[in-house]
């Protein structure tokens, strides 16, 4: 009857894509691998601000709002010297309500600019930098099930290249949990 074939639903409308906000110091490798690869996805809508040195973007002022606008952020090789402090503020209370953090660093990160975002990185910040070397990926067998870890098959970790570092034995904060060690 019309009476029993209808019914009241609500439906939620997300947004479809997540915004993505990548910031480096300076065009590198890394950068472009990056880029790329979240150009290709389709679920990603990107925007990046790449330095050029003296604390300024090729695309001009980072403003607290496009922090604000953005789901994730990326810095790859920043902060470094000549980076200007005000960006690095508005990414450490973005992070703290909430909004994702992915940290790649390079040889020519300043560690006292770092120690500003450090209340939201899962490691405290080095006193120093060592010598950049490289290290391989090695998960530890506690962790080989984890949701980050589980997608690559286990005999593909000891076939990766390595990775080059530059950072002094970064020790993790109580509260993060260690997927892997470099060896």
């Amino acid at each position: 009857s019309y009476q029993n074939n209808r019914s009241s639903m609500f439906v939620k409308v997300l947004k479809s894509k997540m915004q993505v906000l990548l910031v480096a110091g300076a065009p590198s490798a890394d950068v472009s691998v990056i880029r790329q690869a979240l150009q290709n996805d389709k679920n990603v809508e990107l925007r990046t601000f790449i330095g050029r040195g003296s604390g300024q973007f090729y695309e001009g002022i980072l403003t607290d709002q496009v922090v604000r606008d953005a789901d994730c952020v990326m810095l790859v090789g920043t902060p470094k010297s000549g980076d200007p402090a005000t960006g690095l503020a508005s990414i450490v209370q973005a992070v703290e309500i909430g909004k994702g953090l992915f940290f790649m660093p390079s040889r020519s990160i300043d560690l006292q600019k770092l120690k500003t975002l450090e209340p939201v990185l899962p490691f405290a910040v080095p006193a120093q930098l060592e010598e950049e070397g490289q290290v391989f990926f090695a998960p530890s067998d506690d962790q080989r099930n984890h949701p980050v870890l589980r997608s690559v098959p286990p005999d593909v970790w000891g076939k990766l290249p390595p990775v080059f570092t530059v950072l002094a034995s970064p020790h993790a904060k109580p509260e993060s949990e260690v997927l892997a060690r470099a060896r």
